[in-house]
């Protein structure tokens, strides 16, 4: 039995991964009414590119079958690649705030507070925890090539990061995303170049 996959994004659709020839699984997806992209090595709902969203009861349908048939599904349709990276870093800085606020407290020797040193304690454990849970499945998204960042979460106006560079964006496509280099000159990049986020409006 096979450990299956079941993803969404903007740009790809409702996809599945993680089959395997021989599993048995492939009747399934055929009976459901899903395809196989041999290009991708992956089940997909046909049409179900560019919406912002999986068609969730098609998703239950499939992990119900699945699941009875013996494969382990993990369903991670109502979460797209992008919000989950931004979910990730809203993480990261929250935990470093109060790795900083520790610090500070502890600093001050007798009259820092012990109750607000452990709760912050235990809220870096509980985050840390969630951060390995999306840090594991983005790394998945990653193997299998599906975009972290499209235009369903990425507007006009944000700032988007490729390699070293933080750039303006100025428009947003389907495949690819124009900003404004460190130049000042207009360019296009890849959505799958696109490493991490942030909005232009809140200045985060």
């Amino acid at each position: 039995m096979s450990h299956i996959y079941l993803c969404h994004s903007l740009s790809h659709g409702t996809s599945a991964h993680g089959s395997a020839l021989g599993d048995g699984s492939n009747a399934i997806f055929k009976t459901h009414g899903w395809r196989w992209a041999r290009t991708r090595n992956a089940w997909y709902v046909p049409e179900s590119k560019r919406r912002d969203a999986a068609d969730s009861q098609k998703a239950a349908a499939i992990a119900k079958s699945l699941e009875s048939a013996g494969h382990q599904v993990s369903d991670w349709t109502t979460t797209n690649p992008a919000e989950m990276q931004q979910l990730a870093t809203g993480y990261e800085n929250r935990i470093n705030e109060a790795r900083a606020f520790i610090a500070q407290e502890r600093n001050r020797g007798a009259h820092g507070s012990a109750l607000a040193i452990s709760n912050e304690t235990s809220l870096i454990a509980e985050l840390s925890s969630k951060l390995d849970v999306l840090h594991e499945q983005l790394v998945l998204f990653g193997i299998f090539g599906l975009d972290l960042f499209d235009s369903s979460t990425v507007r006009y106006g944000d700032h988007v990061r490729s390699e070293a560079n933080w750039m303006r964006v100025v428009r947003t496509g389907n495949q690819s995303v124009g900003v404004l280099d460190p130049s000042g000159r207009q360019i296009s990049i890849a959505w799958g170049k696109i490493t991490a986020a942030k909005s232009g409006r809140s200045g985060q």
